[in-house]
This record gives structure tokens, sequence and C-alpha cells, in this order.
């Protein structure tokens, strides 16, 4: 008995303890925060907590949720952000007395990661930082009223300290390995993508449902572009309600929400858009099953998992040539490919997928085989397993 206490303890020390710093957090749903829970639901042998900015009234302070605990921390509203770097470092340091975390793992650069690179250097834990987002430094502007000066002395200092400071970073696409050095990563950078949970989106869904959810939208006779994006500015999607003036006999689902929600039913003149809001990952394979074709003109992207569970569903995508969109999508092979703010081309390559059979047919097959052979989230999470264990 008392051998066995022994190593019950031993293995309580040695444990591998990895501490992650998000800025947001599911319910919250965004690219990182399903990269977080995917690896994570695939990993056994590794103990996860995770800081995170309350954002949302009535969100518990702790959970948790799959195979991490979660800490929030703020009151529920959007400042809460702002003020993680101070309280999330303060809840670090409390979680270290007794969980002598081995990494701490930042989930992007963001307000978070101001965070980890302080308790990373306090602690001597070694730092791992994960870039996922797209946004150009355009974006980032937005903080200080788009002043370039302003940016360069408030915002960039912090925004790449988590990239300076990182002993390893990993990034999900080429375009963001090529952000990080020009930001001053100093260390190695390593290319793992998102993945796209395989059982789920390429499940069958009967014609039964499909018929139903059609009717119950009001689409029953028409064809079916789909759009899984956050209503922001950088996702293109006035340009995409614009190519709809394009197209006949078309109807636009979009799931999301977003700043720009407004702006964009204003610009939807021939109501041929239906905004659903936000869906239920789970319940998101249905809508694109009824769907023809998969759409997203962004203006930058760092690699777009939407685009990845719409090919694995085996739906025809059409995208623009920016960020990490050229990993996987080859024009007229594993997608279509239109010029960035041109809602002309963005139609006349949906029309293209509409009309002609042969080669959307080559398309979703060349999708699907390369959704399987290289974005499983199984094949992703051993790749992040091993990178975990080697830091």
């Amino acid at each position: 008995m008392v051998l066995f206490l022994c190593f019950k303890l031993l293995c309580f020390f040695y444990m591998k303890r990895i501490l992650i710093f998000s800025t947001a957090y599911l319910p919250l749903v965004g690219g990182a925060e399903i990269a977080v829970k995917e690896i994570t639901s695939r990993i056994d042998d590794i103990e996860f907590d995770l800081i995170t900015a309350k954002l949302k009234s009535g969100l518990p302070a702790k959970e948790k949720i799959g195979n991490v605990v979660v800490y929030r921390v703020g009151v529920g509203v959007w400042l809460d952000k702002f003020l993680l770097p101070v309280f999330g470092l303060s809840l670090a340091f409390k979680l270290y007395k007794t969980q002598r975390y081995s990494l701490a793992w930042a989930m992007m650069a963001s307000q978070a990661s101001v965070a980890a690179v302080f308790f990373s250097y306090l602690k001597k834990v070694k730092l791992l930082t994960t870039l996922q987002e797209g946004d150009e430094e355009e974006h980032l502007k937005r903080y200080v009223s788009g002043s370039s000066l302003l940016y360069s002395l408030l915002i960039k200092p912090w925004h790449t300290l988590a990239i300076k400071k990182a002993d390893h970073i990993q990034v999900i696409s080429e375009y963001l390995a090529k952000r990080a050095k020009l930001s001053g990563a100093k260390c190695f950078i390593e290319v793992i993508p998102n993945g796209v949970d395989v059982d789920l989106f390429t499940q069958s869904i009967p014609s039964k449902i499909q018929f139903e959810l059609k009717n119950k939208l009001n689409i029953a006779n028409a064809r079916v572009i789909i759009s899984v994006s956050r209503l922001v500015h950088k996702n293109g999607l006035d340009t995409l309600i614009k190519a709809l003036k394009y197209i006949d006999n078309i109807k636009l689902i979009l799931i999301g929400t977003g700043n720009q929600e407004n702006k964009l039913k204003a610009l939807d003149v021939e109501n041929k858009a239906i905004f659903l809001g936000n869906i239920q990952n789970n319940k998101i394979p249905s809508y694109l099953n009824i769907a023809d074709v998969f759409a997203r003109p962004s203006r930058s992207e760092g690699q777009g998992i939407s685009f990845l569970e719409a090919m694995a569903a085996s739906v025809p995508v059409v995208a623009t040539p920016v960020g990490g969109i050229v990993d996987f999508i080859e024009h007229e092979k594993t997608g279509m490919l239109a010029q960035v703010d041109s809602s002309e081309d963005v139609a006349q390559n949906i029309q293209k997928l509409l009309d002609n059979e042969d080669l959307r047919k080559k398309i979703i097959e060349n999708s699907l085989n390369l959704i399987k052979e290289k974005y499983d989230w199984d094949h992703i999470a051993q790749k992040m397993n091993k990178l975990f264990i080697k830091l």
C-alpha cells in the first residue's frame, strides 16, 4: 500500500502538465478554439489547464471541457481580454504553486500570449507559441484608429512579443511561417496545420433530413451556396453577396455572426441570403450537405478550417489565393480560386462549378483524398503530442 501511494505521488509530480493561454475559448468558437479542443481531446498522457478571458456573462470561472480545465478571468464583458495579461498572469502564478507546469502554450499572438511570455520567463518554463490568425497589420491598427505610428509604438511590440520570446513556434500554414520570421522569430518554426473531424464531416446525411432542411429554409428549388464564416471584413462576404446578382436561381446560407452583419444584410437587396447566426459544430454537416458550393472570398486567411470541413463534406470550394489557402487549394484540382474583391470573378467560378459536372466531381474526389491524407485531426494530434513531448 505504501509503495502504491509513493508511485501515485511520483506520477503526480512527474505527470506532464501544460498551461494554455488563450484569449477566448469554448463555448466561444473560432478556429483556434476548435484546434485546442480537438488536439487535447486526443491526448491522454498530458494534463491541460487553460487560462482565458471570460468575455461573456454567465460562464463559470472554472469548468472542465473535455480534457481541459478552463479558468476564466474577468467579469464577462469584452474588456476582459485587455485585462487578461495582468489577471491571467496572476492566476498562472497561483496555479503553478500546485501544478508545476512543464510547458506554457500561447494560442495565438494576442492578449493572452503576453501573460504566457511573462509566466514562461519568470517561472523558467519553455514557451510554445501557436500562430493561427490571418489578420493583417491593417486590421490590428483598428485599436489605434488606423494610426501606423501609434500601432508601431503601442500595439506591435506586444503583438510580436510571444513570437520573439518563444522557444518553439508552431504555425498552421506556410504563410504564417513567413509572417513569424518577419515578426522577429528567432526559434525553430514548425508547420502543423489545423485539421478536420473526418468522421463528423464525411457522415452521410439521409435525403429525408436534407429535404426537410431545405423546406424549412424555403430553398427547395434553388441552387445553394454556403459560407461558414465570421461576418467580418477580412472574410470578404460583401464580395460574395454582390456576386449573387450575377447568378440565377441561387440562395446563400451564411452561418456565423460578426460586426458586419447589419452591413451585409443591407447589401442583400435581392433577398438571396439567409443569415442563420451561430450553429453548433456538430450540426454544420447537415447544412453543408444541402449546399452545391462553399464560398468565402477572403481578403486574408491564416488557414481556414471551414474550407477544410466543406471539402471533407464533399462540397466544392471557391476561395481566394490569400494566406494559407494556397497550401491546400489548387485551382480546378482541389477547389476554385477567384480574384480578391472581384464579385464578378467569384460569380464566374461558382457558376462554373454549378454547370460543369465533370470538374465538380474531380474537385470533390481530389479534395476528399487530400483531407483524409493530411488534415485528419487524429494525425494532427499525433504531431502535436510529439512536439509537446520534445519541448
